[in-house]
């Protein structure tokens, strides 16, 4: 995936989709949305995620998905303004950062 340089959406919710999430996603640089949810996703968070500036969406709902968010989330992305990671297997407290996220509208 990190070849399709064009790439702006990448939307596979709803289906069957198993292992862990690509690291090297953060190299498409004109990626706005990732949809990943109700899938049988597993594995942690990738903390690369957050140098993908562009982003505006983010959801990885229904999943399989464990350890923690990422610290620095809340400060690395900027222009996010929906997160969905709900109904995984996440631990640990939600960073302050994401907090301070101004253009969030959706966690």
């Amino acid at each position: 995936l990190s070849s399709m340089r064009a790439l702006r959406v990448l939307d596979v919710s709803d289906n069957r989709l198993g292992g862990v999430l690509p690291e090297s996603l953060w190299e498409i640089p004109g990626l706005d949305e990732i949809r990943l949810g109700i899938n049988r996703l597993e594995g942690t968070l990738p903390a690369a995620w957050g140098l993908m500036e562009r982003l505006l969406t983010l959801d990885l709902y229904g999943n399989h998905l464990s350890g923690q968010i990422p610290q620095d989330w809340g400060e690395r992305f900027t222009r996010l303004r929906f997160l969905d990671l709900g109904s995984n297997d996440l631990t640990g407290p939600i960073p302050p950062t994401l907090f301070s996220a101004r253009r969030l509208e959706h966690i």
